[in-house]
């Protein structure tokens, strides 16, 4: 019955394989070549255990795989957030990093939710977490074919593939957020900002997070429920801001700052 071992490896190596390749998108670039690539492995050690059955390597070539995937994709405190089951912000930039090495158009949508902490105040943090997970399965289940990643306490973000081409799309995803969340019979108000990105409009994953913090702050600023399609304005201004920002602090650090009183005076009033 040693043909057994030789039809379990088929079977559950098929459907691994078969998964990998239907979770492509999900579980990124790199980890999809990894873990195809430990098929290939595997492979090898079955035929030569076939040929050479003294050979027992089919119990080594389960425990590769076995091993890898707990480290690429089991392991939750590598990538997943431990409240809200989605990506964590640790993979977020690698996500980014695939995307641009790919030259795969793609698309980030981030969601700031509105009031969070005053409305965490209001309800408790218990509530508060259960907020959050709600609101993380909403996205989950709302854009299927998007990677969702915590980035912070009130901070969502989107990878989908393909362009944003029209404001209107980002407007929708505003619209259709939901306004009213039941948290164990209460009503609870929540509302989102929401700004869309084109990825390869930028030149590094550096530039569009630079870019992501700038817009964050800008819109967050214009209140509450706000949306926009984030251009090359914004990401000219972030990098103008940023490097604003760089040389204060260089300016600081030389103590080559002088501070001058510059009195208002009116002459109409004598004062």
């Amino acid at each position: 019955m040693h043909w057994t071992l030789y039809l379990v490896y088929y079977l559950y190596g098929g459907s691994g394989f078969l998964w990998i390749i239907l979770q492509r998108r999900k579980i990124g670039i790199r980890r999809t070549l990894l873990l195809a690539g430990t098929f290939l492995i595997i492979s090898l050690f079955v035929v030569i255990q076939y040929y050479y059955p003294k050979y027992m390597l089919i119990g080594l070539s389960a425990a590769i795989p076995l091993m890898i995937y707990y480290h690429s994709i089991q392991n939750p405190y590598n990538q997943v957030d431990t409240l809200t089951g989605v990506y964590n912000r640790a993979v977020f930039v690698p996500y980014l990093k695939e995307f641009f090495e790919s030259k795969i158009p793609f698309s980030v949508y981030l969601f700031a939710l509105d009031d969070f902490k005053q409305i965490n105040s209001i309800i408790g943090i218990k509530n508060g977490d259960i907020l959050l997970k709600k609101v993380a399965q909403y996205f989950d289940q709302t854009i299927p074919n998007g990677n969702v990643f915590r980035l912070s306490g009130d901070q969502f973000a989107v990878i989908t593939s393909g362009v944003i081409d029209k404001i209107e799309i980002v407007e929708t995803y505003m619209r259709n957020f939901p306004k009213v969340w039941m948290i164990e019979e209460t009503e609870i108000q929540l509302t989102s900002c929401v700004l869309g990105f084109n990825g390869l409009e930028y030149q590094t994953v550096g530039e569009l997070l630079t870019t992501v913090d700038y817009a964050i702050v800008t819109a967050k600023k214009e209140g509450k429920s706000s949306c926009h399609l984030v251009d090359r304005t914004y990401k000219e201004s972030s990098l103008l801001n940023k490097k604003v920002n760089e040389a204060l602090i260089r300016a600081i650090e030389k103590d080559s700052i002088r501070v001058y009183y510059q009195p208002i005076v009116s002459r109409k009033e004598s004062r």
